[in-house]
């Protein structure tokens, strides 16, 4: 399961990520950096899954055709 809930600290991050979100004020770009094994790929997958979801919200549904194809790694927009 990919939730921003499920993610363990980065806190401040999860919460600008979910302003942009609100707001619609979303980068362009965003840089990832830090030890191995902090948890980059998978706060870069969750946001991403959060942005091509289909109901639009500032979590990913999980149950959306969208949602689907990123948890069975098939999104041709998430690699």
């Amino acid at each position: 399961m990919k939730s921003f809930d499920a993610i363990i600290g980065h806190k401040k991050i999860i919460s600008h990520f979910e302003e942009a979100i609100k707001t619609g004020k979303v980068s362009h770009s965003y840089i990832f950096t830090g030890r191995p094994g902090s948890g980059k790929k998978l706060l870069a997958t969750t946001y991403a899954m959060t942005l091509q979801c289909e109901a639009g919200g500032t979590e990913p549904c999980q149950k959306c055709d969208s949602c689907k194809k990123a948890l069975g790694k098939n999104h041709p927009d998430i690699i």
